[in-house]
């Protein structure tokens, strides 16, 4: 049996494990496995604008396949003046889109898609002015449910919102807000399932009061299951110290009733605190804990990981 030959669904697992240059290199092999790989190599595509305004007939030979498109160029004109969607209706199995944006995202007001289910903005280039995000920008975006941003200020008003935001994951990537926002504003309808932060290359706003607000729940969420929190590539006189209090706050079935899954990479622990933590995770509903510390102390003992049954524990130390 050839690997075309496998049912859709065992093709697909495979190919997903597989390097992406093997899977097209494979599909040149013969007329045959370009006809049955071509929905896998097309699937996730990239281009400039200047490739998805001009080019029509490259666009006809793989639209069928095409579920992510990605905007590799920044294009501020195209955004303010060209329909971007109008040329995305090519594109009937669409619901990914990432767009390489330099600027705030006003733009995106007066576009509107019932297609697009995740969208991420982010920047190849340093902004040099702070780029802007309102959820209003995103109102007629109605099957939107995944939503990734790339160092974005949020700064709108917490007044009610009178549409139905059905956003269930948050990606925030050096994003910043400022008083009196909170990321519960993202949240109006109580449909985030999960939320996931992280700080790169000594983020100033780790070490701000919001984000410290932030850290003791200034921002309830009942019914996430889902939260990570991560520092990469910043000095330790940066990061934060997991604390038993604030392990306690991230953890409590009081806080966050339905989360399961919690994820703390670049925190900074030391011995006699890291002795406190097993029975304030014995005694949440956690089923999923992952952690990347580092201590000054190389006695610093975190948690038993085979303890608790119910509960998958990946815990790495690194001794500074």
């Amino acid at each position: 049996m050839h690997v075309i030959d496998l049912p859709d669904d065992i093709l697909a697992a495979v190919l997903d494990i597989a390097p992406s240059r093997s899977v097209t290199l494979l599909s040149s092999t013969s007329k045959a496995f370009r006809a049955r790989l071509s929905p896998f190599v097309f699937r996730n595509a990239k281009c400039t604008w200047a490739q998805l305004l001009h080019h029509p007939h490259q666009k006809l030979q793989i639209s069928p396949y095409v579920q992510q498109i990605r905007l590799i160029d920044s294009y501020p004109y195209g955004e303010w003046h060209i329909d971007l969607i109008a040329h995305l209706q090519h594109f009937p199995n669409l619901t990914s889109l990432l767009i390489n944006s330099a600027n705030s995202a006003n733009w995106l007001r007066y576009r509107a898609d019932s297609r697009i289910q995740r969208l991420t903005l982010y920047s190849d280039t340093s902004a040099s002015a702070a780029r802007v995000f309102d959820i209003a920008h995103i109102r007629h975006f109605s099957c939107l449910t995944y939503l990734s941003l790339d160092e974005y200020h949020f700064l709108w008003a917490p007044t009610p919102v009178d549409w139905n935001v059905a956003l269930a994951h948050l990606v925030l990537t050096n994003c910043t807000w400022e008083f009196p926002f909170s990321l519960s504003q993202f949240n109006p309808n109580g449909n985030l399932r999960s939320l996931s932060l992280t700080y790169r290359q000594h983020h100033p706003f780790v070490l701000s009061e919001r984000f410290a607000r932030f850290l003791d729940l200034d921002a309830p969420m009942a019914n996430l299951s889902s939260l990570s929190i991560t520092l990469e590539n910043n000095h330790l006189s940066w990061k934060r110290v997991l604390s038993p209090r604030q392990l306690g706050v991230l953890v409590s079935a009081a806080n966050y009733p339905s989360l399961r899954f919690l994820c703390l990479k670049g925190w900074i622990v030391s011995h006699s605190e890291s002795c406190q933590f097993e029975p304030i995770v014995a005694h949440s509903s956690l089923r999923e804990l992952r952690l990347t510390l580092y201590t000054f102390d190389p006695s610093a003992h975190v948690i038993n990981t085979t303890k608790y049954p119910w509960l998958k524990i990946s815990c790495n130390i690194f001794h500074v």
